[in-house]
C-alpha cells in the first residue's frame, strides 16, 4: 500500500494485494505513480506490444521515396495534346504519343494530391487501382513513375443482372 508522505512521496507497504494498492492509489489522486507499480516484465510486454502495433502499420512492398495512390483518371492522347497538367508541361509530343499516363490522387495529410504519373508498358492499370508511384511528386523535374499496383479495384456488377428477378437462379 501506498501512504501518502510530505511532498507527495509515495511508500511501499508490503504484505497488501497490489491489485488494492492500485486502486487506492487511483482513488487517492496518485495516477502518474502507476508505473512504479509495474515490473520489469510488465514494461517489456507494454514496450513489445507497442512495438508489434508500429511494425504492423508499415506496408512491406512499398519502396524508398514512394507513396501510394488511387488512379483517378487514364489521360487520351488528345487531351494530353489540348491540356496537359503542368507536372506534364515540359514533354514534348513524341514522350506523350509514346507512353500512356495517369493521374494519381494521393493522399497528403487531411487532403489529396493529384499527381500525374508515367504508366509503363508492362502495367495496366484500371480506375481506382491502388498504386505506388515513386517519387511522390513532380519536385526537381523528376516525373512520378507508376511502380506497381498493390490492389485492384473491385468490378462492379452490372445494375440490370442484380435487380432482374423475373428469372430462376
Amino acid at each position: 500500500m501506498y501512504q501518502r508522505r510530505a511532498g507527495n512521496d509515495h511508500q511501499f507497504i508490503p504484505g497488501q494485494d497490489s491489485a488494492a494498492q492500485v486502486s487506492r492509489l487511483v482513488t487517492e489522486g496518485g495516477l502518474f505513480f502507476i508505473g512504479a507499480v509495474m515490473t520489469n516484465n510488465g514494461k517489456r510486454i507494454v514496450a513489445l506490444s507497442s512495438l508489434l502495433i508500429l511494425v504492423g502499420c508499415a506496408d512491406p512492398r512499398l519502396g524508398p521515396n514512394s507513396k501510394t495512390g488511387w488512379v483517378s483518371e487514364l489521360y487520351t492522347q488528345e487531351k494530353l495534346k489540348t491540356n496537359r497538367p503542368a507536372c506534364l508541361a515540359g514533354l514534348d509530343t513524341v514522350q506523350i504519343s509514346g507512353h500512356q499516363y495517369a493521374e494519381i490522387t494521393v493522399p497528403h495529410l487531411r487532403s489529396y494530391k493529384y499527381v500525374s504519373a508515367l504508366v509503363p508498358d508492362s502495367i495496366k492499370p484500371e480506375l481506382h487501382d491502388k498504386v505506388e508511384i515513386s517519387p511522390p511528386s513532380c519536385k526537381d523535374g523528376a516525373l512520378p513513375q507508376v511502380v506497381q499496383i498493390l490492389k485492384h479495384a473491385k468490378p462492379k456488377k452490372p445494375a440490370a443482372a442484380a435487380t432482374d428477378k423475373s428469372r430462376p437462379p
